[in-house]
């Protein structure tokens, strides 16, 4: 089985990048995935998300139980932060606590990949591929981790789900 793993910024996709004639049945679409259990996110996405309550938070809030069906992993985010520690910009301070997702993005992603019950194929879906000399972009660092990336965009025109130009 395929599972995406989901992050924070490609979650915003669905209120910046589909166009209103589109969203409503490509959201049907990515409803009845999350359903089957195709798209999982750590808390801490959802924790990001809830800033700003809107689309994107209602549609993950509303796939909470199944999304973070995983639950919290601290111990692996910080084994990704131990291997990986620029991922996070040391010098961006946490709002109310809230952590940033990346590294429980990675570590959900690894945590699934090297589940001994059953294998499933993972990818995550990010829009985080720019590393700077402060921060390492998310593919970078899961690519350290062997696992691949796509752009939410890219993701939706490779499963037919919306070609990227209707309602444009």
């Amino acid at each position: 089985m395929r599972i995406w793993v989901i992050d924070t910024v490609s979650v915003n996709q669905i209120k910046r990048l589909l166009p209103g004639k589109v969203r409503s049945r490509v959201l049907a679409e990515l409803d009845r995935r999350a359903r089957l259990g195709d798209f999982v996110y750590p808390p801490e996405v959802l924790d990001e998300l809830e800033r700003v309550d809107d689309i994107s938070f209602r549609w993950a809030k509303k796939h909470e139980a199944n999304g973070t069906r995983y639950g919290h992993l601290p111990d692996e985010a910080k084994a990704v932060l131990a291997r990986v520690p620029d991922l996070i910009d040391p010098e961006k301070i946490s709002v109310d606590g809230i952590d940033d997702a990346d590294p429980h993005v990675i570590a959900l992603a690894v945590y699934i990949k090297n589940e001994p019950e059953e294998r499933h194929e993972i990818t995550i879906i990010t829009e985080d591929f720019n590393s700077t000399h402060k921060k390492r972009g998310l593919a970078d660092a899961a690519g350290l981790f062997g696992i691949p990336c796509i752009r939410f965009r890219s993701f939706l025109m490779d499963e037919k789900i919306w070609d990227g130009k209707e309602g444009t």
